[in-house]
C-alpha cells in the first residue's frame, strides 16, 4: 500500500522538477540571446516576459500547499494510515494540481485556474481530515 501512496507524491514531485526545468531552460535563453540583461533581473525584478513568468508562478505555486501534501504523506505512512480511499484522495489533489498548473502556463485563466486551486485545497482538506480520524478518531 505503501508503494501505491508514493505514486502520487512522485508524480508531483516531477511536476515541480518539470516547471523548474522549464523556468530555467527558457530563462537562460533568454540571458544567452539578450533578450533579458541581467541588470533587469538582478534584485529580482519583474524583467521576463509574460511566457517565462507564468512558468516561475506556477512552479512557486508547488512549493506552497504542496507541502501540506508531502508532510500528510509522510505522516500517514508512519501512522499506518493509507488505505485505498487516501490514495484516491491523494491522486485527486495532484490532478488538481495539474489541472492548475497547466491552467497556469497556458491561458492563466484566473476563475478556471482558482477552481482548480480551490479543487485541490479540499482534497488536501480530505487527506488531512482522513489522517486525523484515522489516528486520533
Amino acid at each position: 500500500m505503501l508503494q501505491a501512496a508514493l505514486v502520487p507524491v512522485f508524480v508531483q514531485v516531477a511536476l515541480t522538477f518539470a516547471l523548474l526545468g522549464w523556468m530555467g531552460a527558457w530563462r537562460v535563453w533568454l540571458l544567452q540571446t539578450r533578450q533579458v540583461k541581467f541588470a533587469a533581473i538582478a534584485l529580482g525584478q519583474p524583467g521576463y516576459p509574460e511566457g517565462p513568468t507564468k512558468i516561475a508562478r506556477a512552479f512557486q505555486n508547488q512549493l506552497e500547499t504542496p507541502i501540506l501534501f508531502y508532510a500528510v504523506v509522510a505522516l500517514a505512512a508512519v501512522a499506518g494510515a493509507i488505505s485505498r480511499g487516501f490514495i484516491t484522495v491523494e491522486w485527486l489533489f495532484v490532478a488538481f494540481r495539474l489541472a492548475h498548473a497547466g491552467v497556469h502556463v497556458t491561458s492563466n485563466y484566473v476563475p478556471l485556474r482558482f477552481s482548480m486551486f480551490c479543487l485541490a485545497t479540499a482534497a488536501l482538506l480530505v487527506l488531512w481530515v482522513m489522517l486525523g480520524v484515522a489516528t486520533l478518531g
